[in-house]
């Protein structure tokens, strides 16, 4: 059995690998399409890290994506200051 800190890794891991072959996938759609450089670059940093949260969600629930996102989110603030 995993520890905690190392399956919320990998949950959250996975939801990032998963949200970024959606972001590239979508944006090599849209780009034959003429959108614009200047318009799916933003918009796919956007849709990162919604979608992150999103598979979260969808996968573990409101709370548990909410959890994961924080905990993740807290322990990289705390390692910047070193």
């Amino acid at each position: 059995m995993l520890e905690p800190d190392r399956l919320d890794g990998r949950r959250f891991g996975i939801a990032c690998l998963w949200a970024a072959v959606l972001v590239i996938a979508s944006s090599s759609v849209l780009s034959p399409l003429g959108a614009s450089a200047e318009l799916l670059v933003p918009l796919a940093m956007v849709a990162f890290f919604v979608l992150v949260y999103a598979l979260l969600a969808f996968r573990y629930g409101l709370s548990e994506a909410t959890r994961l996102t924080r905990t993740i989110g807290g322990f990289l603030s705390a390692n910047q200051s070193l």
